[in-house]
Protein backbone atom coordinates (compact mmCIF):
# COMPACT_ATOMS: atom_id res chain seq x y z
CA UNK A 1 0.00 0.00 0.00
CA UNK A 2 1.81 3.43 -0.79
CA UNK A 3 2.02 6.35 1.30
CA UNK A 4 -0.24 8.52 -0.95
CA UNK A 5 -2.88 6.09 -0.11
CA UNK A 6 -2.10 5.84 3.71
CA UNK A 7 -1.94 9.54 3.66
CA UNK A 8 -5.33 9.36 2.40
CA UNK A 9 -6.76 6.97 4.83
CA UNK A 10 -5.58 8.69 7.59
CA UNK A 11 -6.21 12.29 6.99
CA UNK A 12 -8.10 14.54 9.25
CA UNK A 13 -11.95 14.58 8.67
CA UNK A 14 -13.83 17.42 7.08
CA UNK A 15 -16.57 18.56 9.56
CA UNK A 16 -19.14 17.24 7.21
CA UNK A 17 -17.85 14.27 7.01
CA UNK A 18 -17.58 13.77 10.87
CA UNK A 19 -21.34 14.79 11.09
CA UNK A 20 -22.29 12.28 8.77
CA UNK A 21 -20.43 10.14 9.97
CA UNK A 22 -21.77 10.49 13.56
CA UNK A 23 -25.44 10.28 11.80
CA UNK A 24 -24.67 6.87 10.12
CA UNK A 25 -23.33 5.49 13.81
CA UNK A 26 -26.37 7.27 15.35
CA UNK A 27 -28.99 5.09 12.62
CA UNK A 28 -26.64 1.79 12.92
CA UNK A 29 -27.54 2.08 16.73
CA UNK A 30 -31.30 2.90 16.67
CA UNK A 31 -31.92 0.26 13.94
CA UNK A 32 -30.35 -2.71 16.33
CA UNK A 33 -32.02 -1.45 18.84
CA UNK A 34 -35.39 -1.68 17.38
CA UNK A 35 -34.79 -5.22 15.71
CA UNK A 36 -33.54 -6.40 19.49
CA UNK A 37 -37.07 -5.45 20.88
CA UNK A 38 -38.90 -6.04 17.84
CA UNK A 39 -37.31 -9.85 18.32
CA UNK A 40 -39.01 -9.20 21.82
CA UNK A 41 -42.36 -7.95 21.35
CA UNK A 42 -44.17 -8.70 17.93
CA UNK A 43 -46.91 -5.66 18.05
CA UNK A 44 -43.60 -3.42 18.54
CA UNK A 45 -41.99 -4.46 15.07
CA UNK A 46 -45.54 -3.90 13.52
CA UNK A 47 -46.15 -0.62 14.98
CA UNK A 48 -42.39 0.37 14.15
CA UNK A 49 -43.65 0.89 10.93
CA UNK A 50 -46.76 2.24 11.42
CA UNK A 51 -46.67 6.11 10.19
CA UNK A 52 -47.20 9.23 12.50
CA UNK A 53 -50.56 10.24 11.25
CA UNK A 54 -51.73 6.74 11.95
CA UNK A 55 -50.56 6.36 15.42
CA UNK A 56 -51.96 9.85 15.80
CA UNK A 57 -55.33 8.25 14.87
CA UNK A 58 -55.05 5.74 17.08
CA UNK A 59 -56.01 8.26 20.00
CA UNK A 60 -59.00 9.24 18.27
CA UNK A 61 -61.34 6.63 19.51
CA UNK A 62 -60.27 7.36 23.02
CA UNK A 63 -61.48 10.92 22.35
CA UNK A 64 -64.54 9.67 20.27
CA UNK A 65 -65.23 7.56 23.85
CA UNK A 66 -64.88 10.49 26.00
CA UNK A 67 -67.32 12.67 23.62
CA UNK A 68 -70.00 9.58 24.05
CA UNK A 69 -69.03 9.92 27.88
CA UNK A 70 -70.29 13.50 27.81
CA UNK A 71 -73.38 12.84 25.40
CA UNK A 72 -74.66 10.35 27.41
CA UNK A 73 -74.48 12.18 30.23
CA UNK A 74 -76.22 15.00 28.00
CA UNK A 75 -78.94 12.57 27.02
CA UNK A 76 -79.47 11.19 30.41
CA UNK A 77 -80.13 14.85 31.51
CA UNK A 78 -82.34 15.79 29.45
CA UNK A 79 -84.71 12.77 29.43
CA UNK A 80 -84.92 13.24 33.27
CA UNK A 81 -85.47 16.95 32.65
CA UNK A 82 -88.28 15.15 29.81
CA UNK A 83 -89.58 13.00 32.85
CA UNK A 84 -90.32 15.79 35.30
CA UNK A 85 -91.93 17.97 32.73
CA UNK A 86 -94.11 15.17 31.35
CA UNK A 87 -94.87 14.38 35.45
CA UNK A 88 -95.51 18.40 35.42
CA UNK A 89 -97.60 18.65 33.11
CA UNK A 90 -100.13 15.85 34.14
CA UNK A 91 -100.36 17.48 37.34
CA UNK A 92 -101.08 20.66 35.91
CA UNK A 93 -104.02 19.12 33.61
CA UNK A 94 -105.33 17.36 37.35
CA UNK A 95 -105.38 20.57 38.84
CA UNK A 96 -107.28 22.16 35.72
CA UNK A 97 -109.62 19.79 35.76
CA UNK A 98 -110.42 19.74 39.51
CA UNK A 99 -110.61 23.59 38.78
CA UNK A 100 -107.69 24.74 40.43
CA UNK A 101 -106.35 27.53 38.03
CA UNK A 102 -104.07 28.58 39.88
CA UNK A 103 -101.77 25.87 40.90
CA UNK A 104 -102.73 24.98 37.28
CA UNK A 105 -101.17 28.19 36.13
CA UNK A 106 -97.86 27.70 38.02
CA UNK A 107 -96.99 24.65 36.85
CA UNK A 108 -98.11 25.60 33.06
CA UNK A 109 -95.42 28.99 33.89
CA UNK A 110 -92.67 26.67 35.06
CA UNK A 111 -92.88 24.53 32.39
CA UNK A 112 -92.32 26.94 29.87
CA UNK A 113 -90.01 28.41 32.04
CA UNK A 114 -88.07 25.45 31.44
CA UNK A 115 -89.00 24.57 27.68
CA UNK A 116 -90.20 28.05 25.89
CA UNK A 117 -91.23 25.70 22.81
CA UNK A 118 -93.41 23.04 24.96
CA UNK A 119 -96.94 24.09 22.79
CA UNK A 120 -99.30 22.16 25.24
CA UNK A 121 -98.41 23.75 28.09
CA UNK A 122 -98.80 26.97 27.01
CA UNK A 123 -101.95 26.24 24.66
CA UNK A 124 -103.36 25.18 27.93
CA UNK A 125 -101.66 28.23 30.09
CA UNK A 126 -103.81 30.81 27.49
CA UNK A 127 -107.26 28.80 28.01
CA UNK A 128 -106.21 29.24 31.75
CA UNK A 129 -105.41 32.63 31.88
CA UNK A 130 -108.87 33.52 29.86
CA UNK A 131 -110.71 31.59 32.48
CA UNK A 132 -109.16 33.49 34.86
CA UNK A 133 -109.90 36.80 33.18
CA UNK A 134 -106.63 37.87 31.86
CA UNK A 135 -107.47 37.55 28.03
CA UNK A 136 -104.36 39.95 27.05
CA UNK A 137 -101.84 37.30 28.59
CA UNK A 138 -104.19 34.71 27.13
CA UNK A 139 -104.16 35.97 23.49
CA UNK A 140 -99.99 36.63 24.01
CA UNK A 141 -99.32 33.18 24.43
CA UNK A 142 -101.45 31.83 21.84
CA UNK A 143 -99.59 34.43 19.08
CA UNK A 144 -96.34 32.91 20.22
CA UNK A 145 -98.11 29.38 19.77
CA UNK A 146 -98.92 30.15 16.30
CA UNK A 147 -95.73 31.39 15.11
CA UNK A 148 -93.85 28.32 16.61
CA UNK A 149 -96.25 26.04 15.04
CA UNK A 150 -97.54 27.40 12.41
CA UNK A 151 -98.91 24.16 10.97
CA UNK A 152 -101.06 23.21 14.29
CA UNK A 153 -104.41 24.46 14.02
CA UNK A 154 -105.71 24.59 17.70
CA UNK A 155 -104.09 27.75 18.89
CA UNK A 156 -105.38 29.50 16.21
CA UNK A 157 -109.27 28.15 17.23
CA UNK A 158 -108.28 28.65 21.13
CA UNK A 159 -107.35 32.14 19.79
CA UNK A 160 -110.34 32.86 17.92
CA UNK A 161 -112.08 31.85 21.07
CA UNK A 162 -110.69 33.78 23.33
CA UNK A 163 -110.96 36.70 20.90
CA UNK A 164 -114.95 36.47 21.12
CA UNK A 165 -114.80 35.72 24.68
CA UNK A 166 -113.90 39.82 24.27
CA UNK A 167 -115.98 41.10 22.20
CA UNK A 168 -113.05 40.99 19.25
CA UNK A 169 -115.42 39.50 16.62
CA UNK A 170 -113.74 40.53 13.44
CA UNK A 171 -110.12 39.21 14.91
CA UNK A 172 -112.31 35.57 15.95
CA UNK A 173 -113.88 35.50 12.36
CA UNK A 174 -110.37 36.20 10.77
CA UNK A 175 -108.87 32.90 12.36
CA UNK A 176 -112.05 30.87 11.94
CA UNK A 177 -111.67 31.48 8.19
CA UNK A 178 -108.27 31.01 7.88
CA UNK A 179 -108.56 27.59 9.56
CA UNK A 180 -111.63 26.46 7.46
CA UNK A 181 -109.00 27.77 4.64
CA UNK A 182 -106.43 25.40 5.53
CA UNK A 183 -108.83 22.64 6.54
CA UNK A 184 -112.17 22.30 5.25
CA UNK A 185 -113.68 19.67 7.23
CA UNK A 186 -112.87 20.99 10.39
CA UNK A 187 -116.32 20.75 12.18
CA UNK A 188 -114.81 23.05 15.22
CA UNK A 189 -114.07 25.79 13.35
CA UNK A 190 -117.57 25.95 11.49
CA UNK A 191 -119.48 25.44 15.23
CA UNK A 192 -117.45 28.58 16.59
CA UNK A 193 -117.60 30.42 13.32
CA UNK A 194 -121.12 29.90 13.46
CA UNK A 195 -121.11 31.31 17.37
CA UNK A 196 -119.18 34.54 15.90
CA UNK A 197 -121.71 35.47 13.52
CA UNK A 198 -124.33 34.90 15.61
CA UNK A 199 -123.28 37.64 18.04
CA UNK A 200 -122.51 39.70 14.92
CA UNK A 201 -126.52 39.22 14.77
CA UNK A 202 -125.63 37.69 11.51
CA UNK A 203 -128.56 34.96 12.26
CA UNK A 204 -128.55 33.45 8.26
CA UNK A 205 -124.81 33.24 8.09
CA UNK A 206 -124.28 31.43 10.75
CA UNK A 207 -127.21 28.69 9.98
CA UNK A 208 -125.13 27.91 6.88
CA UNK A 209 -121.67 27.57 8.98
CA UNK A 210 -123.78 25.76 11.88
CA UNK A 211 -125.60 23.50 9.50
CA UNK A 212 -122.25 22.93 8.00
CA UNK A 213 -120.64 21.96 11.30
CA UNK A 214 -123.33 19.28 11.73
CA UNK A 215 -122.81 17.89 8.53
CA UNK A 216 -119.21 17.02 9.66
CA UNK A 217 -120.15 15.96 13.32
CA UNK A 218 -123.51 14.93 13.38
CA UNK A 219 -123.63 14.17 16.71
CA UNK A 220 -122.59 17.44 18.28
CA UNK A 221 -125.61 18.21 20.32
CA UNK A 222 -123.63 21.81 21.05
CA UNK A 223 -123.74 22.36 16.94
CA UNK A 224 -127.96 21.42 16.89
CA UNK A 225 -128.18 24.11 20.45
CA UNK A 226 -126.08 26.79 18.71
CA UNK A 227 -128.25 26.05 15.30
CA UNK A 228 -131.57 26.03 17.58
CA UNK A 229 -131.34 29.59 18.49
CA UNK A 230 -130.07 30.96 15.02
CA UNK A 231 -133.22 29.38 13.33
CA UNK A 232 -135.84 31.06 16.13
CA UNK A 233 -133.77 34.52 15.69
CA UNK A 234 -135.21 34.39 11.83
CA UNK A 235 -138.19 33.31 12.63
CA UNK A 236 -137.89 29.36 11.31
CA UNK A 237 -139.75 28.38 14.91
CA UNK A 238 -140.36 24.57 13.48
CA UNK A 239 -136.51 24.45 12.52
CA UNK A 240 -135.46 25.98 16.09
CA UNK A 241 -137.64 23.24 17.66
CA UNK A 242 -136.25 20.29 15.38
CA UNK A 243 -132.30 21.73 16.30
CA UNK A 244 -133.29 21.78 19.94
CA UNK A 245 -134.69 18.29 20.25
CA UNK A 246 -132.04 16.82 18.27
CA UNK A 247 -129.90 18.66 21.01
CA UNK A 248 -132.18 16.57 23.84
CA UNK A 249 -131.20 13.17 21.40
CA UNK A 250 -127.90 13.26 21.99
CA UNK A 251 -127.51 14.88 25.27
CA UNK A 252 -130.43 13.99 27.65
CA UNK A 253 -129.50 16.68 30.28
CA UNK A 254 -129.34 19.45 27.77
CA UNK A 255 -130.82 21.42 30.21
CA UNK A 256 -130.32 24.92 28.05
CA UNK A 257 -131.75 23.01 25.14
CA UNK A 258 -134.94 22.60 27.39
CA UNK A 259 -134.78 26.38 27.83
CA UNK A 260 -134.20 27.24 24.22
CA UNK A 261 -137.42 25.14 23.53
CA UNK A 262 -139.67 26.98 26.04
CA UNK A 263 -138.92 29.97 24.18
CA UNK A 264 -139.67 28.71 20.84
CA UNK A 265 -142.90 27.31 22.41
CA UNK A 266 -143.83 30.57 23.79
CA UNK A 267 -143.35 32.20 20.78
CA UNK A 268 -145.89 29.42 19.69
CA UNK A 269 -148.63 30.59 21.94
CA UNK A 270 -148.34 27.67 23.73
CA UNK A 271 -147.78 28.79 26.73
CA UNK A 272 -148.52 25.67 28.71
CA UNK A 273 -146.11 23.32 26.97
CA UNK A 274 -143.37 26.33 27.62
CA UNK A 275 -143.70 26.34 30.94
CA UNK A 276 -143.05 22.41 31.42
CA UNK A 277 -140.00 23.13 29.57
CA UNK A 278 -138.94 26.08 31.80
CA UNK A 279 -139.46 23.65 34.87
CA UNK A 280 -137.75 20.36 33.74
CA UNK A 281 -134.97 22.83 32.83
CA UNK A 282 -134.37 23.75 36.38
CA UNK A 283 -135.00 20.79 37.67
CA UNK A 284 -132.09 19.56 35.21
CA UNK A 285 -129.59 22.10 36.21
CA UNK A 286 -129.94 21.78 40.00
CA UNK A 287 -129.37 17.36 39.63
Amino acid sequence: MSNSTRRKRNRRKTAPELAAQQARRKNAALANLVSEEAEDSPQLAERSNIPFELAEEEKLPRKKKAVSKKAEVVVEIVDQTTDDLAAKYDDARSAAEAGDNRTARSLYKEIIAVDPTHLRARNNLALILDDMGDTQAAIEHLDICVQQEPANLDPLINRAAVFGSCGRYAEAQRDLEEVIEREPKNSEAFLNLGIVLSRKGLWAQSVQRLRRAIELEPKNAGAYFQLGGALNQIDDLDGAMQAYQHAMEINGTYSSALYGMGIVLDRMNKPLEAAQMYRRSREISRA
